[in-house]
């Protein structure tokens, strides 16, 4: 029963350990892109260039340079909004981040080879029964360790 738990257990904390490195590696990504995004100066040199171009022209042409200017600023709410939702999602993963304990899952895979008892492994009633009921681990005990399980419970 020992081994069983134990084995579950490691697997359970490597998991936890590969989903950090993943969501970890995917923050890095959406931070790398937020650096490297310059939408607001390519916006302003759009602009500028667009005034160079219609700048000295006749009335005839203002409606046109208008109309473009519009388009431009319309493409840039889009992208604008594009970038907050984006950002929203890079918060939403940093959170993700933060709530996984890599450093307490690396402890705790260090420490299971020693556990002897059902008391080494120092988890909440409540955690046991969980990972006792989801792998059926119950019916693999022998009577001993049924009746150990049971006053821990």
């Amino acid at each position: 029963m020992i081994e069983s738990l134990k084995n579950v257990l490691i697997n359970k904390y490597n998991a936890d350990i590969m989903e950090y490195e993943r969501v970890k590696q995917e923050y890095e990504d959406m931070a790398e892109k937020i650096k490297q995004d310059n939408s607001d100066n390519l916006y302003d040199q759009q602009k500028r260039a667009l005034k160079r171009n219609y700048g000295f022209k006749r009335f005839s042409s203002k409606s046109k340079y208008h109309e473009e200017l519009e388009e431009l600023e319309k493409q840039y709410r889009k992208n604008l909004s594009d970038f907050h939702d984006f950002y929203d999602k890079y918060s939403e993963t940093k959170k993700k981040l933060s709530k996984i304990n890599v450093y307490l899952a690396r402890k705790k895979l260090e420490d299971i080879p020693n556990y002897k008892t059902l008391k080494d492994f120092h988890m909440t009633k409540k955690d046991l029964d969980q990972i006792v009921e989801e792998n059926g681990l119950y019916e693999t005990f022998t009577e001993e360790e049924q009746k150990e399980y049971d006053k821990l419970r």
